[in-house]
């Protein structure tokens, strides 16, 4: 048997090899023009791919593929940022603060606006797993990441299914290089905002659905609690995001009554949102003070501005910036002083039009994340007003650059024909022209709120290589007080024991090497320093004390 067998494979060979051979690296048969007829495997392979393409098309959707695809290349950037770039002034002091003794210490230890409780005791637990990396301190973060780009590509599929529009919607809501920076840095935001933007998800698809059911309420509430519980200036969101849902589902109540309905809300929503982050936060909020809340905005304009700036200006190289920067200048200052506040006053018109006007289901989704906006606003303005919190801030406001695109979009998804479906058609060029200053302004090599920080890693490992190669101990290392805790971080992480402790000084106190912020550059004819490294992303430099003296000038 083995004997036949072996001679049916030796004559299947030789019935190949004798009816194919190679040409000018084109395999041809001898019935084939030479170079026009391919090995047969190979037109398999090709009709195999274009039907893998059909199906995919025909199951997926060309654009969800196109946007799945760009979301897993998204994700892959942003882990590769995670494990490369250099840890930061916030996460080292959330590092000394929180994360260097017990695990209790996230909870008991003085409140400041550094602890994002859930998302400190996750770096907590994921340096202890994984060691202390960049990469492995920044778990979490890549966590919340993974959570929000699947709930910002179910929540695309909802509202345009495979339209070319899910595209534009996974571009301007994932696509915003400010919010990937905080994918990249272990704190909190990234964390909140993914699970915001999974209980934004659970409630619409709660607004989408036939029946009111309390498993779907128990996830938004828990989502908002958690996104509260990773960083506290979620509040505002998640508090405008459970009132959006309560008044939509009071709106259409179904087959139940409405006081059944508001029942349901407060018992499955906002009940365990509230017991949830009362528990959380709790014992850190009992060592809070008014200071703990110090950073914030005073005016909107001033929020707005912000955060306009941290959006079109995070890569200072692109074209737009580097050849014409007035222009540029002009046009972000108009949209931070008109053409923003009119959008979001025309989101809230539309809210409330919705709210009143009968509609069918396709509105509502439109009517759920507009309320959810306009409200998220309306709650930060009562809290300013009457409990003289302060207005969100740059990081601190995060949340309004994924509710607010999503707001404008959600009107294109809908009834047809209705007054909901025409605003979105108004709305549409200004995604686009979100999605058009997004893609260009991404940059991998720093985030905008720690740009000076990009370069401490290779400082560090420059100045060891130094002292090794110099065979001297007992270094100071001084510089610019903003880089103390990050030297500190890498002294403790790498293990630099001939390294004397970094303390918080002037920039011209007396040092072995000096790390240098821009605006501390004086420093190097100052104390006539020899420049080693100078930094073009961070702008910082490292210098050493010159063997020649300072000249006096008289």
């Amino acid at each position: 048997m083995d004997i036949e067998v072996m001679q049916d494979e030796r004559d299947s060979l030789d019935f190949w090899l004798g009816q194919f051979r190679r040409l000018d690296g084109v395999w041809t048969g001898d019935d084939c023009e030479p170079g026009r007829c391919y090995h047969p495997l190979m037109r398999d392979r090709g009709r195999a791919f274009l039907g893998f393409l059909g199906m995919l098309r025909a199951k997926v959707g060309l654009w969800r593929a196109v946007s799945g695809l760009i979301l897993i290349c998204v994700f892959v950037v942003v882990a590769l940022r995670a494990g490369s770039q250099s840890i930061t002034e916030d996460e080292a002091l959330t590092f000394h603060s929180y994360l260097g003794d017990s695990f209790g210490k996230v909870f008991t230890s003085h409140y400041d606006a550094n602890n994002s409780v859930v998302h400190t005791a996750l770096c907590w637990l994921s340096i202890h797993i994984f060691g202390l990396t960049e990469f492995g301190f920044r778990i979490p973060t890549l966590a919340g990441s993974i959570l929000f780009f699947w709930a910002v590509f179910q929540l695309a599929s909802i509202l345009f299914g495979r339209q070319f529009f899910h595209l534009i919607a996974v571009l301007s809501l994932a696509g915003n290089p400010y919010v990937l920076d905080f994918f990249t840095v272990a704190r909190g935001y990234g964390l909140a905002l993914g699970f915001l933007a999974l209980a934004l998800l659970a409630a619409v698809r709660m607004v989408n659905a036939d029946e009111i059911d309390h498993a779907g309420l128990f996830r938004a509430g828990l989502w908002s609690s958690l996104s509260v519980a990773s960083s506290l200036a979620f509040l505002f969101a998640a508090a405008g995001l459970l009132l959006a849902l309560m008044l939509v589902l009071l709106r259409y109540p179904g087959r139940r009554t409405r006081s059944a309905v508001a029942l349901m809300v407060i018992d499955s929503a906002w009940g365990p949102f509230t017991v949830l982050s009362f528990l959380i936060l709790v014992l850190p909020l009992l060592t809070a003070t008014p200071a703990s809340f110090s950073i914030g905005a005073t005016k909107w304009h001033e929020t707005i501005a912000s955060l306009v700036r941290t959006s079109f200006f995070h890569n200072l190289e692109i074209p737009l910036l580097s050849s014409w920067p007035k222009l540029f200048q002009y046009i972000c200052e108009k949209m931070a002083a008109t053409y923003i506040p009119v959008l979001a006053g025309s989101i809230l018109v539309a809210a409330v039009g919705l709210l009143f006007r009968a509609g069918g289901r396709r509105d509502r989704l439109s009517l759920l994340v507009s309320l959810a906006f306009s409200l998220t606003v309306a709650v930060a303005w009562l809290a300013h007003s009457f409990a003289h919190v302060k207005l969100p801030v740059m990081r601190t406001g995060v949340y309004f650059l994924f509710l607010f695109p999503l707001a404008l979009l959600s009107f294109l998804a809908g009834e047809r024909r209705s007054p909901a479906r025409r605003l979105g058609w108004a709305f549409l060029p200004v995604a686009l022209f979100l999605v058009l200053f997004y893609v260009p302004q991404s940059d991998a090599k720093a985030t905008f709120d720690w740009r000076s920080d990009a370069a401490i890693r290779k400082f560090s490992e420059a100045i060891e290589l130094i002292r090794i190669y110099q065979g001297v101990s007992n270094v100071r290392v001084g510089g610019s007080p903003v880089f103390t805790e990050t030297l500190s971080f890498y002294r403790l992480k790498n293990g630099y024991g001939q390294w004397q402790p970094i303390v918080r000084q002037k920039a011209t106190d007396p040092a072995d090497f000096y790390v240098l912020a821009n605006t501390d550059r004086d420093a190097i004819h100052a104390l006539n320093l020899r420049l080693l490294l100078d930094d073009p992303v961070s702008q910082s430099i490292l210098a050493v004390p010159s063997r020649i003296p300072p000249v006096e000038v008289k």
